[in-house]
């Protein structure tokens, strides 16, 4: 199914960056003079906003670093653990939002439908993929490495990740083509970036990291 890019500067609107966060409760000071103390006692020593809806404010006022979280009525939440050197291959999902969170390590995120464009994130970094785009992710640092994986959107469209073809390629040269087609069978698709239409499953799988 076809696919968009965005631009690196696009995509920046999307990444929150966990060393430009300020906790919720120096913004409380700055902007209404409650000490911290207070807020201490009502809430954990650092609480920090990554990501909210268009118009939902934080408690204090504040727009989140990254405008999201409103894609859909279901969400899944999955951890992905990877050895140096491994991450998930390009794919799309065309419906669903999905948000890469460093937990540790060092991960690089591809976009676009090659790949051309990334970023790096380190721990507690966040970058907020939209539907319709290529993406992937590869832990790059030299040790096993977590990302907190969230995925959001309609119940009856979380079937929705797309491997660009040449997965498919490879799925058949290592594995034999009968291989791929049990993967097609379980609802993957191999069309990202393809002029085709993806078909809409109404099945009960729920969304996972890929």
């Amino acid at each position: 199914m076809k696919t968009h890019t965005p631009s690196p500067t696009e995509m920046m609107t999307r990444v929150a960056r966990f060393k430009d966060l300020k906790p919720v409760k120096e913004q409380f000071m700055k902007g209404d003079g409650i000490p911290a103390g207070a807020y201490a006692a009502i809430a954990a020593d650092r609480t920090f906003i990554l990501m909210g809806p268009k118009g939902l404010l934080s408690a204090t006022g504040e727009d989140p670093p990254v405008i999201g979280g409103d894609g859909g009525d279901t969400y899944t939440i999955n951890i992905a653990t990877c050895p140096p050197g491994n991450g998930s291959p390009l794919h799309a999902h065309h419906y669903t939002h999905e948000t890469f969170f460093c937990l540790n390590g060092r991960f690089e995120v591809r976009w676009g439908d090659e790949g051309e464009h990334h970023i790096f994130l380190e721990p507690f970094d966040m970058i907020a993929v939209p539907p319709g785009v290529v993406r992937n992710f590869t832990n790059v640092s030299n040790t096993e490495a977590s990302l907190l994986v969230t995925i959001q959107g309609d119940r009856d469209r979380f079937r929705d990740v797309d491997n660009i073809p040449s997965v498919a390629e490879r799925v058949e040269r290592d594995f034999g083509t009968e291989v791929r087609r049990k993967l097609e069978a379980k609802g993957l698709t191999f069309t990202a970036g393809l002029d085709v239409a993806l078909p809409i499953d109404n099945g009960s799988t729920t969304g996972v990291a890929c």
